[in-house]
């Protein structure tokens, strides 16, 4: 199996086990030297330079704005080499007010069957008016 291959099957399989409700299997991915950088200038938007600080400011804000985790549904993997891409939803229930109905792409470097970078394209403004006030 080639790099392409291999780093799509990683990153689909990983997916596939958060679209069954276990995140963990793509916080598992991430290289703990991850550099991760969220687009935009909301609350959670800029570059975190390992795993646990992408965990600790983005999950714990998250947290704090939603009932349960987020439940991803995911469309597509395409993978080129150690770049692979992510397209998919995601559903939250907030504590209170609309709920997180989110779209990303996530661009991912995998090396040596880690994330060593991601950037998180999503909806910016769906982070400031449903996240945001939660925080």
């Amino acid at each position: 199996m080639n790099t392409t291959e291999s780093n799509r099957n990683l990153v689909r399989d990983a997916f596939a086990r958060w679209e069954a409700g276990d995140f963990s299997a793509v916080l598992d991915l991430m290289a703990e030297d991850l550099e991760w950088t969220i687009i935009g200038s909301t609350a959670i938007s800029g570059t975190y330079t390992s795993r646990d600080a992408f965990q600790d400011a983005v999950g714990n804000m998250l947290r704090k704005a939603f009932k349960g985790p987020i439940e991803p549904t995911i469309h597509k993997v395409i993978a080129d080499g150690s770049d692979v891409a992510v397209l998919f939803e995601s559903h939250a229930e907030t504590h209170a007010g609309p709920d997180y109905d989110q779209v990303y792409c996530w661009a991912l470097e995998v090396v040596d069957g880690r994330i060593r970078r991601g950037t998180a394209y999503l909806d910016t403004a769906m982070i400031d008016a449903v996240v945001a006030p939660h925080l």
